[in-house]
């Protein structure tokens, strides 16, 4: 039950939205509607998959929706997207009448990464907010869309290292990416579809998956996968251990499994079953964390960086750049924001709506993101890792030690931030920033 003073909160990710509220400054935990991540992109219809890893009973499991894409953009007709918070409100929050009475909300915060510079009326927030608007509630207003991968790299400075960088690196099932933050601006960002999903793309091309004990070739079992992503998450969770065998290692592991009449690993979980060579799981250990992919698309050729890779234009490039504040009145044309093109009159009405209501408090200050002059001080690495992949055996650990291989600065801090540091993180700023002038200051639109 929702009682006044209720403040709604949206952590987004592509694959998942978890929901929690704040009521009279006390944080309560809602729930995670699970998104489905697969090549579907219909977009007039609410497309849902099953996810087996959550059994309620045998023939009962929970809808994953398709909603978001990679880059956090709404994928759906507007109509759709009313469905999905049609089910969110009832069956979630359960606020049956919320388009008549949604007063005990007071405002809405979503967090998510990847904002662009730019109004994206694509975005979650704003097609929230339209939808809102529609409806003629005061939280079209009262709807604030947070970077919070910079909140974040706020969260761990001070006032003394803010002038340091802090570099956030995400791992998650759908993207990677790493940002560079310095004086609580982005110096730098780059992302690869290396991901806990291409991991499971991987062992469904290399490996062999079969249901009800029939046969199956790669071909046939990428079509499954698309249905079986969730169970394939599970098996990956079960089989992969991160710590790359030697060839001694992988001589042992083999002769262990012939020797007990196994077709080396095998994962068997209810009518599906998986088995995979272990030199070719080995390798989708190396392609992960080491060497860079192409993907083979009907339209073109797509590169796909490594893990190691990644980080190495994070650390040798984006450690190059540094801010340079701007006195407001310079000739110099800094770094602003500008709205996209529009086309036709009702995306117009619902850009200027945003404009008008969430205006931007002009800054005393410009800036450029300039060639450093110097070496950049590292303050703190923060690791942000999906928790699906932490189950993995030792993935967190592979990751830390490709990690520490760029770091020259021994006083330079990794800091490990599960699910729930990100909800603490998020809480804590949504709790105890309540003046709307400040919400504007870090809402982006």
């Amino acid at each position: 039950m929702l009682f006044q003073d209720t403040k709604l909160l949206f952590n987004l990710l592509p694959n998942e939205i978890s929901l929690n509220y704040i009521t009279n400054n006390n944080k309560q935990f809602v729930k995670t509607v699970p998104l489905v991540y697969t090549t579907n992109n219909k977009t007039n219809e609410l497309t849902f998959g099953l996810n087996e890893s959550i059994l309620l009973k045998d023939d009962d499991c929970f809808e994953t929706f398709h909603i978001l894409d990679i880059e956090y953009n709404v994928i759906v007709q507007d109509d759709i997207f009313e469905q999905f918070i049609d089910y969110i409100f009832s069956n979630v929050l359960f606020i049956e009448e919320w388009r008549s009475d949604l007063s005990v909300i007071t405002r809405v915060l979503i967090f998510q990464t990847n904002i662009s510079t730019r109004i994206n009326l694509s975005s979650f927030a704003n097609k929230l907010r339209k939808l809102f608007l529609a409806i003629d509630s005061p939280l079209s207003k009262e709807t604030y869309q947070v970077n919070s991968d910079c909140l974040t790299s706020m969260f761990y400075s001070t006032t003394t290292d803010i002038e340091n960088a802090n570099i956030i690196i995400n791992i998650q099932e759908s993207f990677s990416s790493s940002s560079v933050y310095i004086n609580g601006i982005e110096t730098y960002k780059k992302k690869t579809k290396m991901s806990g999903s291409f991991l499971n793309f991987q062992l469904s091309m290399k490996g062999e998956l079969t249901r009800n004990g029939g046969s199956s070739n790669s071909s046939s079992s990428l079509t499954q996968w698309k249905d079986s992503t969730t169970w394939l998450t599970k098996a990956r969770s079960l089989m992969m251990n991160f710590i790359i065998l030697n060839s001694y290692e992988r001589d042992e592991l083999k002769t262990y499994y012939n020797s007990h009449g196994l077709d080396y690993l095998t994962y068997k979980d209810r009518n599906l079953s998986f088995k995979i060579n272990l030199e070719s799981l080995e390798e989708i250990k190396r392609v992960f964390l080491f060497d860079n992919y192409v993907v083979n698309d009907e339209t073109n050729n797509v590169a796909v960086k490594s893990i190691n890779s990644l980080l190495k234009d994070t650390f040798e490039n984006g450690l190059g750049l540094d801010v340079q504040l701007l006195n407001k009145d310079t000739n110099e044309e800094g770094n602003e924001d500008k709205s996209s093109t529009l086309s036709n009159e009702e995306e117009k009405k619902i850009h200027d709506f945003i404009v008008d209501s969430y205006p931007t408090k002009p800054k005393s200050y410009a800036y450029k993101v300039v060639p450093s002059k110097g070496a950049v001080k590292i303050n703190k690495i923060i690791l942000k890792i999906a928790p699906t992949l932490l189950i993995i055996p030792h993935f967190e650990s592979s990751i830390k030690k490709i990690i520490n291989k760029y770091i020259s600065d021994p006083s330079a801090e990794v800091i490990m931030e599960i699910g729930s540091d990100a909800w603490s993180v998020n809480n804590h700023f949504a709790t105890n920033c309540n003046d709307k002038y400040m919400l504007l200051a870090f809402n982006k639109n």
